[in-house]
């Protein structure tokens, strides 16, 4: 069995990426401690294909990881998206993606550090600003929910996405859900895979679908969560009583 990696991210420094954010407000050095999965809130104020995620970096040669989570009442949720192991540059470098639809609203953007160092420009101003945390062995994969994830205030991260504000006619459906016995799954594609995950990150099962509707048995599984996720789709829960 192989461990998630819903989206992967591949570091590049691109001299053209566009702001989304003021830059010139992340002046001051931070300290980031090694081990530990840290983020701040970041808004995609509309319906878009994300390409890439922004970094202000200080060139400390550090390895980074960093990930998407969604957001559940201003706090961290679910994740949506993981890199590889980077070294983080100096200045702004942007990290580009393999393109993934996300709707407008407020998500999270995390980094974990091999090192512990002053890897980053951050904004000290905002006494108010969330920041979440937890404890992670750089080593590990990163945690499916952060509803468990600690907080403090007072750092803001210069991390920031670019997207198109387009969406792709793409659609996804699962029924019924919860489930005892079988989901069916409609996309708007004949041909694709459905990758399933448990709670902990482990692909378990994966289908090849040669229609647009498919049906898939899961009688076999213990009750529980399971994640499916189907190509650049956000991943999607499906509940077996």
């Amino acid at each position: 069995m192989k461990n998630i990696f819903i989206i992967f991210l591949y570091l590049t420094c691109i001299s053209t990426s566009i702001a989304q954010i003021d830059t010139s407000k992340f002046t001051n050095e931070i300290l980031s401690s090694a081990n530990y999965l840290v983020g701040t809130p970041y808004e995609v104020t509309k319906d878009g294909i994300i390409s890439s995620i922004n970094i202000i970096g200080n060139s400390t040669g550090t390895k980074v990881k960093m990930a998407i989570y969604s957001d559940l009442e201003n706090t961290p949720d679910e994740l949506i998206a993981v890199s590889e192991v980077n070294k983080l540059g100096k200045g702004l470098t942007s990290v580009a993606i393999e393109p993934i639809e996300l709707d407008a609203g407020n998500y999270w953007i995390m980094a974990v550090y091999e090192t512990t160092g002053k890897h980053l420009l951050g904004n000290t101003t905002n006494v108010n600003s969330d920041v979440f945390y937890t404890a992670l062995n750089f080593d590990n994969e990163l945690p499916i929910n952060a509803q468990h994830f600690e907080n403090y205030q007072g750092h803001a991260f210069p991390f920031f996405l670019d997207f198109k504000p387009e969406k792709t006619e793409t659609s996804l459906t699962l029924y019924p859900n919860p489930t005892v016995d079988f989901v069916k799954v409609d996309y708007h594609k004949e041909k694709y895979e459905v990758h399933i995950f448990d709670l902990n990150g482990v692909e378990i099962k994966v289908i090849h679908s040669e229609n647009k509707t498919l049906e898939v048995d899961l009688r076999g599984f213990k009750k529980g969560h399971y994640l499916f996720k189907i190509e650049n789709q956000k991943a999607q829960y499906v509940i077996k009583n």
